[in-house]
């Protein structure tokens, strides 16, 4: 550990532009942005629950990267007063709304009060006209007629900044949340005000166009030590280090953060947050409150969307009780509508064994198609579907 990095300053950074070519120059920008950055993606309950510390076991103590890493749209309370409202997690793991159709999208429009089959009782604006009609007023609206679906607006889309998507604004004023596939009023209507909602997403930390891609980082180094120390028994040296990687992570991202206008989901975390969080019961105080679960749940965090998070996931078998450290991951699960040709892959049924759980990817076509014979020696399922949860070398004792 004494050669890996030992400080945020010795950090490598991949950085992305947010630029007006974006979609001609798609090398420029954020490969999280490209991946999932449509207007269709979704924070799922499972992750959101980890910066909520709502798992079970779970301090309830919100993250103070909460705000920065899962998007805010603005919204009306119970007052008629414009507020931001962080969004809710999906699950896919115990409820059954995408087999039903959700979520779908929503995004705020000019509407009003109208005679329509909506469920909702109200109508958009569909022309440059309507848009500038005072009648209409600014809401969060979906075109989709199910009335199962109508309360799907409190899954705000991960979607933000993107500058080839603006067209009616010219200038930062709302740093470009408003071009987020902006699809409500024109700034000519009387309506479009400070008082109405009109910020479909703040966006998410990670996932904007020119969201940093932290590659071999001073946090993960410190959760490795963590992790090391408390397998050797060291429950003193892996509480500092634990404790040393959720703030060095907090200030990698402030690197970022610094750069933006001081506006929601954007905004530096203060020492005053961090300080905050470091003493809170979501943090582990003491050596004989750290568990292994807490030390990957904060990793999980730090290493949002990167590769290493399935690896974690795998050595400790996802949420069955791992024989020395006992559940690592709490609460999760295989996606609820996991059907009959999903558990092709997977011939065991018991969470506890390793082939419950995707364990590998298929070689890819290159190798199949120009490398047959290595291929087919490389294991025995290799042509079966049931490779995915074939067991890798720490799952097994030989």
């Amino acid at each position: 550990m004494e050669k890996a990095q030992q400080s945020n300053a010795d950090n490598t950074v991949m950085e992305a532009i947010n630029t007006s070519e974006t979609d001609k120059a798609g090398v420029v920008c954020s490969m999280q942005f490209s991946n999932l950055g449509a207007t269709g993606n979704r924070m799922t309950k499972w992750y959101t629950d980890l910066l909520f510390n709502t798992f079970t076991g779970g301090s309830a103590v919100q993250d103070p990267r909460a705000i920065r890493m899962i998007p805010s749209g603005e919204f009306y309370d119970a007052q008629g007063k414009k507020v931001w409202r962080i969004s809710k997690g999906v699950d896919i793991i115990g409820t059954d709304i995408r087999t039903k159709g959700g979520p779908v999208a929503y995004e705020i429009m000019a509407t009003k009060k109208g005679t329509t089959t909506h469920p909702s009782g109200y109508v958009r604006a569909t022309t440059a006209d309507l848009k500038a009609d005072p009648s209409y007023t600014n809401r969060w609206f979906t075109t989709n007629t199910s009335t199962v679906r109508q309360g799907d607006s409190v899954f705000v889309s991960v979607y933000s900044d993107r500058l080839d998507w603006i067209k009616d604004f010219t200038d930062n004023t709302n740093d470009y949340y408003i071009a987020s596939r902006y699809n409500g009023m024109s700034e000519k209507n009387p309506n479009f005000n400070s008082g109405v909602p009109n910020i479909n997403s703040t966006g998410s930390f990670y996932i904007r166009a020119d969201a940093p891609a932290h590659l071999v980082c001073y946090h993960e180094m410190c959760f490795i030590k963590a992790e090391v120390l408390f397998r050797k028994g060291d429950r003193a040296g892996a509480l500092q280090a634990y404790r040393d990687g959720i703030r060095a992570h907090m200030e990698a991202i402030n690197v970022k953060l610094k750069t933006y206008p001081q506006v929601r989901g954007k905004e530096v975390i203060s020492e005053t947050e961090i300080a905050a969080f470091l003493s809170s019961k979501a943090v582990a105080q003491s050596a004989g409150e750290l568990t292994m679960a807490k030390i990957m749940q904060q990793k999980q965090i730090a290493m949002s969307y990167t590769v290493q998070n399935w690896n974690d996931m795998r050595r400790f078998n996802y949420s069955a009780p791992d024989p020395q450290f006992g559940v690592v991951y709490p609460d999760f699960g295989r996606p609820f509508e996991f059907d009959a040709a999903a558990q092709e892959c997977y011939p065991s049924s018991d969470p506890n064994n390793v082939r419950y759980w995707p364990r590998r990817i298929q070689q890819c076509s290159h190798e199949r198609n120009y490398n047959a014979n290595n291929w087919m020696a490389s294991n025995p399922e290799a042509a079966s579907r049931t490779i995915l949860s074939y067991p890798v070398w720490w799952d097994t004792k030989e």
